[in-house]
């Protein structure tokens, strides 16, 4: 039977049809001529729009799987059509584990990581199994694609899981892998985005500018916020609670409403810091939503700086914080799979970040 994007899915269209042209590419689909059909093409046999069409070519050139040549299409990497088939009965099972909160919260950031994550397992002869884990899923077997607990080899555990589910594959001797510094255990081996370098970054950015009422929007326990304070301290700058707003699990909105109604909210404190920094860009978008909604500028009476570089498009530019979600879910699968292969691994891996500066930041507004 012919492959075919689910809809409505827990995943994304672009990331299913990537891993559908990946399997195709490897069973030699394509390999006569290595050419693949045009976005049009795609689009229509798979009945999705081009831009889902596009954007997973993209993911799947920046892979290295596909090069594109101008005039001439899109063909497969030399190389490429000699990947072991997919078709093979893969060696066991990975499972990418992430509450359905947070995936909401902030889906395109954990599905790069899912990108990633599957990338490696294929290379290495696993298949990789998504599940969004529900607040009143406590049981292991629920936990679990399927309910298959002896299938599944290990986990990548992403964020926003319950303590006693953690503790219920610890209990049946899962290996686990977390890339979320949501989820803090220094017993468990983590890979995760150095988000602590970033922030630093940013907010000694910002006071170079000369704000000195620098906000924060995030999560109360991360390394983000951790940063925030420390580095302000660390500067001479004042902590001002009424800039500061809490996003809390499990009823938290999507990305965009939780920054719109963030920053509402501290509008209402009846103070305004002359920069925001965001969890993530969605958060950032809904921050700077709110602030034109009440006619304040940006960046000319608020700076504002998200985090993740997740590549959402507005005007003006958003600066944000880079970091590489595909890497690090790769290296979060590379971890666990020489950890089932009894191989040694480092228990941590921070992957770097950078300051990516664009139209939304700049200095403050005279008093």
């Amino acid at each position: 039977m012919s492959p075919r994007v689910e809809q409505p899915s827990a995943i994304s269209v672009p990331l299913q049809l990537r891993s559908i042209l990946a399997e195709e590419i490897s069973r030699g689909v394509y390999q006569q001529t290595g050419k693949l059909p045009s976005e049009r093409a795609l689009a229509e046999r798979f009945a999705v729009s081009r831009t889902s069409v596009r954007e997973s070519l993209n993911a799947l050139v920046r892979d290295g799987v596909l090069v594109r040549l101008v005039g001439k299409g899109t063909f497969i990497a030399s190389g490429r059509n000699q990947l072991p088939s997919a078709a093979i009965e893969p060696s066991g099972h990975v499972a990418f584990l992430i509450g359905e909160n947070i995936f909401r919260f902030v889906q395109p950031g954990y599905t790069r990581i899912l990108i990633g994550a599957e990338q490696a397992c294929r290379r290495h002869g696993y298949r990789l199994l998504f599940h969004s884990v529900g607040e009143k899923e406590v049981d292991f077997k629920l936990a679990l694609p399927h309910g298959q607990p002896d299938g599944v080899k290990g986990c990548v555990v992403v964020g926003g899981l319950r303590t006693k589910t953690l503790r219920r594959l610890r209990e049946l001797c899962v290996p686990i892998v977390l890339t979320d510094l949501l989820v803090e255990d220094e017993t468990t081996s983590a890979v995760g985005a150095d988000y602590s370098g970033g922030i630093r970054q940013a907010v000694q950015y910002l006071a170079e500018l000369g704000h000195i009422r620098i906000g924060f929007i995030g999560f109360p326990n991360s390394d983000k916020y951790q940063t925030y304070w420390q580095t302000l301290q660390k500067l001479d700058l004042a902590y001002d609670g009424r800039f500061v707003h809490f996003l809390q699990l499990p009823d938290l909105a999507p990305g965009i409403v939780a920054g719109y109604q963030a920053m509402q909210n501290m509008m209402a404190k009846g103070a305004l810091p002359t920069a925001v920094l965001a969890t993530n860009d969605l958060v950032a978008m809904g921050v700077i939503e709110a602030l034109s909604v009440s006619n304040i500028s940006v960046p000319d009476r608020v700076s504002v700086i998200g985090c993740d570089d997740l590549g959402e498009e507005i005007k003006p530019p958003l600066t944000t914080i880079r970091s590489y979600p595909e890497e690090i879910g790769r290296l979060a699968a590379e971890v666990l799979l020489k950890n089932l292969a009894g191989e040694p691994v480092q228990s941590r891996i921070a992957v770097p970040t950078e300051l990516v500066i664009r139209g939304t930041t700049a200095e403050p507004p005279a008093e």
